[in-house]
Parts: C-alpha cells; structure tokens; sequence
C-alpha cells in the first residue's frame, strides 16, 4: 500500500464523525424546517466540504503540482470559508440552546402557576 491510501485509511478517523453531525443536522433541519437548522446544516456542510479536500484532494494535488503558489492561494481560501463554516455553526448552535431555554423557562412557569 502506497502512503497516499494509509493518509486516506488514517484519516477516516475524522471523515466520519463530521459525515454524521452533517448527517444529524440535515435531518434536524429537513423535519423542523428552522432558521437554526438551516445554520447548523450549512456550517456542517461547509466544514464537510473543507475537510474532504484536506483528507482526499489535498495529499493528491501536492503530489502532482509543483507549483505551490496556487496551493496555499487555495489553502487560504479554505481557511476563510472554514471560518465561516464554523461561524455559522455556532449561530444556529446558539439558536437552538436560546429557543430551548425559552421554552424551558415557560415550562418552568407554567408548573410553577399550576403548584400555587
């Protein structure tokens, strides 16, 4: 086996768990159809897409092109959008908790009304 498939064997170790929160949060969204699905979902998309050029494409392209200009043109691209990626993650990860903790606080209120 040439390093090139023990890199891609090696890295399947991060490939997975990001396949599966993408997959969680497309569901997540599909079935509720909410603003903070919609984030979640595009963050996660983004950071998949990220992550199979670093896994899969990168190691590949390197091999082939020797000129490095437009590698780390390409890198530095990548970096902002995984920025991005990320940035909208947390703002549907902080809608998500906000909504639930409204909800939370009217459920606590309402026991509370009931008890007294």
């Amino acid at each position: 086996m040439d390093q090139i498939q023990i890199d891609i064997l090696g890295n399947l170790k991060f490939f997975l768990p990001q396949l599966s929160i993408l997959g969680i949060c497309l569901v997540y969204w599909i079935k509720l159809k909410t603003i903070d699905g919609f984030f979640l979902s595009l963050g996660s998309g983004l950071s998949f897409l990220v992550l199979i050029y670093h896994l899969f494409i990168k190691s590949v392209l390197w091999l082939q092109v020797e000129d490095l200009h437009n590698h780390y043109q390409l890198d530095g691209i990548l970096s902002v959008a995984s920025f991005f990626s990320s940035m909208a993650f947390v703002i549907g990860f902080l809608i998500l908790v906000m909504k639930q903790l409204k909800k939370s606080k009217t459920h606590l209120e309402n026991k509370i009304e009931h008890i007294e």
